[in-house]
């Protein structure tokens, strides 16, 4: 299981009060929902299965009283969803194929300069844009 809410609330505990909220997050995570190389950003919403996003927005909730107002929900972070497809047999372990190695061309695709590094910068200077973060 991917626990990694702990981590995340302990360093978003070192921000200023004044911008200790959710929506100063943003995830990168792999999404089985999503074609193999898709970039999909979002903003809130459930984990949608996924144990990463299950575990940030469970850790969320612990400091939701030291958001500033208005208060946020502890599931309004971005996401960045990376599109890992599903496995092509319905019998195969998830887990396995989560954590499977990348073939060569995701390794070119996600490298720096890569087109999918590429569509990343860009959902990321999106949100940025949309936070009004310079």
């Amino acid at each position: 299981m991917n626990i990694s809410g702990p981590a995340i609330t302990s360093v978003l505990r070192t921000f200023p009060s004044e911008i200790r909220s959710p929506r100063r997050l943003i995830i990168l995570q792999d999404s089985l929902s999503h074609t193999p190389l898709a970039v999909s950003p979002k903003l809130g919403g459930s984990a949608n299965g996924h144990n990463g996003v299950r575990s940030v927005i469970s850790s969320l909730g612990s400091i939701a009283s030291q958001f500033p107002s208005p208060r946020p929900t502890n599931d309004e972070f971005h996401r960045v969803r990376l599109g890992i497809g599903r496995p092509a047999h319905k019998d195969a372990d998830v887990a396995s194929y989560v954590l499977d190695g990348l073939g060569k061309e995701e390794l070119d695709w996600w490298s720096y300069g890569g087109e999918g590094h590429n569509k990343v910068v860009k959902a990321l200077e999106e949100i940025f844009k949309k936070e009004g973060v310079r």
